[in-house]
């Protein structure tokens, strides 16, 4: 049966004022104007979404990675690319050994256009050992961070700009790079960016499900319980610099709610794996990394099973022919 519409309110939203220092946005509905009666439901849906990535491609969220003794086992160093929009490899490759250098010394890192693959020549580098190697970590459970490891570089994923293999356990340090002595080889293709979408996330019951989260500490394939709405994909070109959703007309990103009344809603935006989004201090209170969105919010019938004809009782009827 056809769903009836009784009422539509569209909600336009812009976050360049209205949220807190994380960058999370609460509205708050007026109650009479939000609300449905017993006999219908109420139902949520992102109509459209801009916003521009006023963050780096290469940035803290993936820029983290470290050395270690492979003797004693020891972290000794912390790298961090400098963060930035890197518009090749050879550029991405510079950087890299200019970040090196400074810790080092005499280092070099070049870029195979065929193999996609960085390499790193520490055969010169003045402050290396022969009994170091470069690790990174992607480790999403609680265990306890291990000595000289900070709490982002924890969770990193500079394995996937570098091309090297992550560790997922602190119990389970395993080298990034494919070495022979004090050359390093990528093991995988290098990227210039990690994040594949933003997702919007709201503290509305979505009923929607997921594969498991790198925070849900689960390498099952079961689907867990999501708060995830909405899903905006990051621009294919370089240079677009703009996150950008229209619904079609099919309610592709909607809730169905349970209760009458809409009170209030959050809404947060986070990376592809659940991070917040990697911004510099005071970036959201600054309203520097606002955006516009239009929600639709709609009163829809709900029909009642085995409702009467509308005809009276037997008892009631005429009877004509008797």
């Amino acid at each position: 049966m056809a769903e009836i519409v009784n009422r539509r309110r569209n909600i336009f939203i812009n976050s360049e004022q209205y949220h807190n220092s994380q960058g999370d946005v609460k509205l708050i509905f007026p109650g009479n104007d939000f609300a449905v009666d017993k006999n219908e439901r109420m139902r949520l849906s992102l109509e459209t979404f801009t916003m521009t990535r006023n963050f780096y491609n290469v940035n803290s969220n993936n820029n983290t990675f470290y050395v270690r003794n492979s003797t004693t086992g020891n972290v000794t160093k912390e790298v961090k690319i400098t963060p930035g929009d890197y518009s090749s490899f050879s550029n991405l490759a510079t950087a890299i050994q200019t970040d090196l250098d400074g810790i080092y010394g005499n280092v070099g890192v070049t870029y195979d256009d065929d193999t996609r693959k960085l390499a790193i020549d520490m055969s010169s580098a003045t402050a290396w050992t022969s009994d170091h190697e470069f690790v990174c970590f992607q480790v999403t459970d609680n265990s306890t961070i291990i000595a000289n490891v900070t709490q982002n570089g924890a969770f990193n994923d500079s394995c996937e700009i570098l091309g090297g293999r992550p560790s997922k356990s602190f119990n389970d340090i395993i080298p990034a790079f494919d070495s022979s002595g004090t050359f390093f080889t990528a093991h995988y293709p290098a990227a210039l960016k990690t994040i594949k979408a933003v997702h919007m996330r709201t503290n509305l019951q979505t009923h929607s499900y997921s594969t498991p989260n790198f925070d849900a500490n689960s390498e099952s394939s079961m689907l867990i319980p999501s708060d995830i709405l909405a899903k905006i994909n990051t621009p294919n070109s370089h240079n677009d610099l703009v996150f950008s959703f229209k619904d079609s007309g099919s309610d592709a990103f909607s809730v169905d709610l349970q209760n009458k009344t809409l009170p209030d809603i959050i809404l947060k935006l986070t990376d592809d794996k659940g991070r917040s989004l990697p911004t510099q201090p005071n970036q959201n209170a600054d309203g520097n990394m606002s955006y516009l969105a239009t929600l639709k919010w709609v009163a829809i019938a709900s029909p009642m099973i085995g409702k009467e004809t509308g005809m009276p009782r037997p008892d009631l009827q005429m009877k004509l022919y008797q």
